[in-house]
């Protein structure tokens, strides 16, 4: 019995040991991670405010990319980027924001170049016409948007349209710039430098009022065919006006073309005339 006793008390005292020796393993695992940790949090807490308080990435340069109107000098002034500031620490969004305010600017991109550089990147609206709404006159851009030029000593050589926005018909719209687009790549009279205005009824259709005192009507679509038929007789025409009358020809109805006179009231503020 004594025997057993011993034994027994030799094996619990064995097993003790053990359980110790794996305790202090875990322990001494646990402490090392614990320094390790802490060591690395030491570095990177280090390492930021080296970042942050060097002047190896204060902004040396402000570079802006996209410019055809603008002055570079004028986008920078607008996006007001605080001297020397931290690159890293500069709010990307809030300059992109400041940027894109710019009327001109149509799309706006900021990025950073380490260690000293930003970018601000730009594309500029493309303005195809001159819109009258509630008297104001306003540039329209490829996207059917309305925009005031900041740079008021450029001017724009293009026709105005009226009554386009009185319903803010998006379809209209999207017409309005497709005949645009198409006024500018004719070479046939009426280009797009011929023509004063673009009247828009939404009922009737679109009404181009030329620089040689002549109204042409060409109601919806088809624009091509109209004006390809008016372009075999306005020689004809010309010939027959009065001088410096005003005749109104009428294209809508594809089988024949009505040429009449009629009158021009005043040339408008805008540039265009009324009828």
């Amino acid at each position: 019995m004594r025997h057993r006793l011993k034994d027994t008390m030799t094996l619990r005292k064995n097993r003790i040991k053990r359980r110790w020796s794996v305790m202090m393993g875990e322990a001494a695992r646990i402490v090392t991670i614990l320094l390790v940790a802490g060591g690395f949090s030491v570095v990177m807490v280090y390492a930021y405010n080296f970042a942050m308080c060097t002047p190896h990435f204060s902004i040396k340069e402000t570079v802006v990319r996209g410019c055809q109107r603008l002055q570079a000098e004028a986008v920078i002034e607008q996006a007001a980027v605080p001297a020397d500031q931290n690159i890293l620490i500069a709010n990307i969004g809030e300059i992109r924001e400041r940027v894109a305010a710019i009327p001109e600017v149509r799309k706006a991109y900021v990025g950073r170049e380490l260690p000293n550089r930003l970018v601000v990147e730009i594309v500029e609206r493309e303005p195809v016409a001159r819109a009258c709404q509630n008297g104001e006159v306003s540039l329209m851009d490829r996207d059917g948007v309305l925009f005031t030029s900041s740079l008021p000593s450029i001017t724009f050589d293009l026709p105005v349209v009226t009554g386009l926005f009185s319903g803010k018909n998006q379809a209209l719209v999207e017409d309005t710039l497709a005949l645009c687009d198409y006024l500018a790549k004719r070479t046939a009279f009426p280009t797009m430098t011929e023509v004063a205005e673009i009247a828009v009824d939404e009922v009737y259709g679109f009404s181009l009022v030329t620089r040689r005192r002549m109204i042409i009507d060409i109601g919806w679509a088809s624009f091509e065919g109209k004006l390809a038929r008016l372009s075999r007789i306005i020689k004809d025409i010309e010939k027959r006006r009065t001088p410096g009358g005003c005749v109104r020809v009428d294209c809508t109805n594809r089988e024949k073309i009505i040429v009449s006179r009629c009158r021009l009231n005043k040339k408008s503020v805008t540039g265009g005339y009324s009828t």
